[in-house]
């Protein structure tokens, strides 16, 4: 860990934040990696760089049970992938699994496994699944709620989420 911050002392670079990063969860440092995995996204300066130190960091927020955070980190990676991983579904599978939500966690199970659908066919029925919980949040009056998970359609690339979260305003 020491060579690696002396690296960055003197030439900051994603290498050198990643090898820090990794450094630290090791170690058990779990915000000190999300800190250092954030700087690499800062020096990366390619899809397969930031698809790594998104991983990381979803790990490391896993770790300390921030489960919204690691999602929101693996989705970013397995968008920003350029290729398909199934291991990437497979990990934010697991997170689901953990947090209850049984129906995402299926999903990504069935992409990557390669059963029923395709990695954008799946992508657009949890844009689906999201949309459909929001609109059973309105007719519950919970407004709030709506704005949450449209906002969660958003994070995972559902631009048509905007529009149906502005007419909640």
């Amino acid at each position: 860990m020491s060579d690696a911050s002396s690296s960055i002392g003197i030439h900051p670079s994603f290498d050198a934040y990643y090898l820090r990063a990794c450094c630290r969860e090791q170690i058990g440092d779990f915000m000190g990696a999300i800190d250092d995995y954030t700087y690499c996204l800062q020096f990366s300066d390619n899809s397969a760089d930031d698809m790594v130190a998104l991983k990381g960091r979803s790990d490391a927020w896993r770790e300390i049970g921030n489960m919204q955070h690691a999602i929101e980190d693996l989705s970013e990676a397995i968008t920003r992938c350029v290729f398909h991983d199934p291991g990437l579904y497979h990990l934010r599978s697991s997170i689901y699994a953990l947090m209850g939500v049984d129906e995402k966690a299926s999903i990504d199970i069935d992409i990557a496994e390669g059963r029923r659908m395709s990695p954008e066919e799946a992508r657009r029925l949890s844009w689906e699944v999201i949309f459909a919980k929001a609109q059973k949040k309105i007719s519950e009056g919970d407004y709030k709620g709506a704005e949450e998970e449209y906002s969660e359609g958003i994070r995972e690339g559902d631009e048509s989420q905007y529009v149906s979260r502005g007419y909640l305003s």
